[in-house]
């Protein structure tokens, strides 16, 4: 009788043990978890439509004084933040706000006006250290008011106001 000698590597040792003797395979399950994340971002978009970017008071005809009657005017910004996102907007003070917003017209001269949230004009808007708060979209119009008054001078008044969104 003749005898053999093998030296199996231990890989085939591996082999020979998941392939078993019989010729009958067994099949095995394993299981894992892997964590899902993602980190939404609350966002929000502020427009100003083409027909509102100026909050126009017209022309203001003054009295031989220079008293000026009493204007109202509306303008509106869009806000859309995402859905359950709540967000404050402020007025800025503009460039010569002074006890009130003030229009110049390059010259020292002034004319008082006041930005109100509510179209009773009995609101004023908010400026900063106090906010209007919102949720989701808005079309957020602003009425501004140039009350009687008299003004130093003639000629175009400007002003520029910053609305500032925080969310």
């Amino acid at each position: 009788m003749k005898t053999a000698s093998f030296i199996l590597a231990p890989g085939a040792v591996l082999v020979a043990v998941c392939l078993g003797t019989g010729g009958a395979t067994q099949a095995g399950t394993w299981t894992a978890q892997q964590t899902v994340k993602a980190q939404v971002d609350p966002s929000c978009t502020v427009a100003l439509t083409a027909q509102n970017t100026v909050l126009a008071f017209g022309t203001l005809n003054a009295t031989p004084a220079l008293m000026v009657a009493q204007a109202d005017a509306t303008g509106s910004i869009t806000i859309s933040c995402a859905s359950g996102v709540n967000y404050s907007v402020v007025a800025g003070d503009g460039r010569n706000y002074s006890s009130g917003w003030r229009m110049d017209n390059g010259s020292g001269q002034y004319l008082s006006y006041q930005l109100y949230s509510d179209a009773a004009r009995s609101t004023a808007f908010a400026r900063a250290g106090t906010s209007l708060s919102y949720q989701g979209f808005q079309n957020l119009t602003i009425h501004g008011r140039v009350p009687a008054q008299t003004v130093g001078g003639t000629g175009t008044f400007t002003d520029s106001v910053s609305f500032t969104v925080t969310y």
